[in-house]
């Protein structure tokens, strides 16, 4: 303990401390620590590329590699404006005492959708039989065998083909595989080496998926979540397009699985999302294809945002340093079906943000993202550097603006701070003759003036705002149905395929409805009745099937006691119950966000929502 004191003292001083416990002065760089044994290697390179290229607008103050023997940014949060962190180092973060001025790289609670098996709870939680149109139909495991049993065999009667993907909780590529329903029944329960269940899901897969040049891809995109109270998104507009084995006839299921991990990437060269959009809309003749997605993307990936905000809300609350000031990057992938509708997949907390392309020093790139169609070599392969790789190239204009938009509010914090405490000082002179009290606290005040420049900032450097459709979405979770059977977590018969999400819950939900599917193609197209030898064949290969699946499912009811368990509804406790804050926020923000910035702009921003809250 006594070498680690002189430590401390050194670190603190060697670090330029900034005067008073208020706001920093704009008139000094944003100050980021980074805690780099938190990473993998390479993962804050582009980062470090972005600082070096702020012109001083900001500054790396410090690096912690040791995560024993040196100090962490959160023991140095006087000396640091941005702490760049794991989700281990905020938590200690925001057990201290943090000014609004901190900014810290996580936001707690997300694992309500970072994780595979709590994704798929929140938003059936949240949307109930709707969560199903926004990601193929899910079965936790081993919770709900008994439904996933249930609604196999119900794909036999209705003489549906059925595959289905079996998660593990991992990552980057592993623990995933295609299965049979026979096979999911079997394997859905098997354990792991270390004695724990194996798979976490059980989901439907996606079979008839859009092909790019025989290929099969998925959409990474990267999304920026700030705050908790209120909480803010901003969705990055590039991203990429990363693709999959080239499909032959006869080949198996699993080669429509694509893996960043394991391919062959100069073989297929990602694209960027502008490169996939002007290929489907020269394929299809029309700009409004891509268009029709893009707006799906932001609906699908709004309303499980939304879904993560009360476990956000719950958390952070839990946390006495919490002040509203992280953010966290999140990584959201889609596949896309044949009708060109995407399905999320999955949400990744600290989604990689190194190069591909490691032999480049500098992959510098021009801000359109457009070197349209460009091959690479793939990772160090081909022995030169590949310049303007789209997916290098995405990932630097990306945290170029994500270190832009940080700056952008560290600049603005002391005066927007200084305009909060004078309308409140304003406002509560005006109540004093007589008029109601602010609704709002000066911290509150100050975040939702931050809000609003940082929207206009986050739109300047390329983020689409989330937010108001998040708050819409909000808005569907307290209108779902009271819950019953009809809304339970895994729909077991309410349809054969990702049509099955319901439509009266869509329809009462703007945001949801954008993401209704088409009708199955079964319901669109007429063909000829088989001849009556072909039925009856077709006819007892289903009961041999069925007889197949119930055996397997009794066979594992009688194995394994988790087979026997119904869990509870995990919608038991009712819809989300929307806080009049919220309810007000989505008013103002349905306005076009007007400014805050005197007595009577306050008062009637505290007038919105009561409209709404007196007819419910």
């Amino acid at each position: 303990m006594m070498r680690v004191l002189p430590l401390f003292l050194l670190a603190a001083a060697l670090v330029p401390a900034r005067s008073g416990e208020g706001p920093a002065s704009p008139a000094l760089p944003l100050r980021i620590w980074v805690d780099e044994f938190f990473f993998a290697g390479g993962e804050t390179v582009l980062l470090r590329e972005a600082v070096a290229q702020s012109a001083g607008a900001a500054v790396v103050s410090g690096t912690t590699n040791n995560r024993v023997f040196q100090l962490k940014s959160y023991q140095l949060a006087e000396h640091v404006d941005v702490m760049w962190t794991g989700q281990k180092g905020c938590y200690e973060a925001f057990k201290r005492r943090l000014n609004t001025s901190h900014a810290v790289s996580c936001v707690p609670g997300t694992n309500a959708v970072t994780a595979k098996a709590a994704l798929v709870t929140s938003l059936a939680a949240a949307y109930g039989q709707a969560a199903w149109s926004i990601l193929p139909q899910s079965f936790r495991l081993p919770q709900e065998y008994s439904e996933l049993a249930a609604q196999l065999k119900e794909d036999e009667r209705s003489g549906a083909s059925s595959m289905w993907v079996l998660k593990e909780d991992v990552h980057r590529g592993k623990g995933v595989g295609v299965v049979t329903a026979h096979q999911a029944l079997f394997r859905a329960l098997e354990r792991a080496p270390d004695g724990g269940r194996r798979h976490v899901l059980a989901q439907r897969f996606l079979s008839q998926q859009y092909l790019v040049q025989g290929r099969p891809f998925y959409v990474r995109l990267w999304v920026v979540l700030m705050g908790a109270d209120p909480a803010r998104a901003h969705l990055f507009d590039g991203g990429v397009a990363v693709f999959g084995q080239r499909q032959r006839q006869g080949q198996a299921a699993d080669s429509l699985i694509v893996n960043l991990w394991t391919q062959d990437r100069a073989a297929a060269a990602p694209w960027s999302l502008r490169q996939l959009e002007q290929h489907m809309a020269a394929e299809s003749g029309s700009n409004e294809v891509p268009r029709r997605l893009r707006r799906q993307i932001h609906a699908a990936v709004a309303a499980s945002l939304a879904a993560a905000l009360p476990a956000v809300r719950q958390s952070s609350g839990r946390l006495a340093g919490f002040q509203g000031g992280s953010f966290e990057v999140l990584g959201v992938d889609f596949l896309v079906d044949a009708q060109l509708r995407p399905w999320l997949v999955e949400v990744n907390r600290m989604p990689s943000l190194a190069r591909k392309v490691v032999a480049c020093a500098d992959n510098s790139s021009s801000s359109s993202g457009s070197n349209e169609g460009g091959s690479t070599s793939g990772e160090g392969g081909g022995g030169g550097c590949q310049r303007d790789v789209p997916f290098d190239q995405e990932k630097e204009r990306f945290v170029g603006a994500l270190l832009r938009l940080l700056t952008d509010r560290h600049v603005q914090h002391a005066s927007l701070a200084q305009q909060a405490q004078r309308v409140l000082q304003d406002t509560s002179d005006a109540a004093a003759e007589g008029e109601l009290p602010p609704c709002v606290s000066a911290q509150q005040l100050h975040q939702l003036l931050e809000m609003r420049v940082e929207q206009a900032a986050a739109q300047r450097l390329g983020f689409v705002s989330l937010t108001p459709l998040m708050y819409k979405s909000l808005a569907c979770m307290a209108a779902r149905p009271v819950p019953g059977s009809d809304s339970s977590s895994s729909s077991s018969s309410s349809s054969n395929d990702n049509s099955n999400s319901s439509s009266s819950s869509s329809s009462a939900c703007d945001v949801l409805a954008e993401l209704v599917p088409p009708a199955p193609a079964s319901q669109q197209v007429c063909t000829a009745p088989p001849a009556a030898n072909e039925a009856l064949l077709a006819r007892l290969g289903g009961l041999a099937s069925r007889l197949r699946l119930e055996a397997v499912s009794l066979l594992h009811r009688l194995w394994h006691p988790a087979a026997r368990h119904r869990p509870a509804q995990v919608q038991a406790s009712g819809p989300y119950q929307r806080r009049e804050s919220d309810k007000r926020l989505l008013e103002w923000m349905q306005q076009g966000s007007p400014p805050l910035d005197t007595p009577q702009a306050l008062h009637d921003f505290c007038a919105l929502g009561a409209a709404s809250a007196a007819a419910e």
